[in-house]
């Protein structure tokens, strides 16, 4: 057997007759690849998290702006919510996060408890898409 992504034969030991790679290196290289195109970077990759953080809230803003929402951004950095969101008579907390897609199409991102005395939802910026979740990872669509 050879590699699949350097070619070179496989030494096989025991159980590893079915390998696919000749090493960690390579396994993790593959990997890295696979999620790279399922994950699609965009613009310029050396930016820093706060300044990823922020494209992401406003790209939000402008998302639910567009669903006849009014938006509400926090102006400091350590509050506690990215967003406020009145849709009608009801107040949203929203909470704003990068997610990435699995090679199973799923959605995965960081969430921490929050306490909140408004009804929460995760806003999951993805690079072609936003996704919207309820507190309990329900997908959630704004019907206009």
């Amino acid at each position: 057997m050879r590699c699949v992504v350097c070619q070179e034969i496989i030494r096989s030991k025991g159980n590893y007759k079915r390998a696919k790679y000749c090493s960690n290196e390579c396994r993790k290289t593959y990997y890295h690849k696979k999620w790279k195109e399922i994950n699609p970077a965009k613009g310029n990759g050396n930016l820093n998290t706060g300044v990823v953080g922020a494209i992401g809230e406003l790209r939000v803003s402008v998302d639910l702006l567009q669903k006849g929402c009014s938006v509400f951004r926090a102006v400091s950095s350590s509050a506690p919510c990215d967003l406020l969101v009145l849709r009608g008579t009801d107040f949203y907390h929203v909470e704003v996060r990068t997610g990435y897609k699995t090679s199973a199409g799923k959605i995965g991102f960081t969430k921490n408890k929050i306490p909140s005395p408004l009804k929460l939802l995760w806003a999951i910026v993805l690079p072609e898409e936003i996704a919207y979740f309820t507190d309990n990872l329900e997908s959630h669509t704004w019907k206009i």
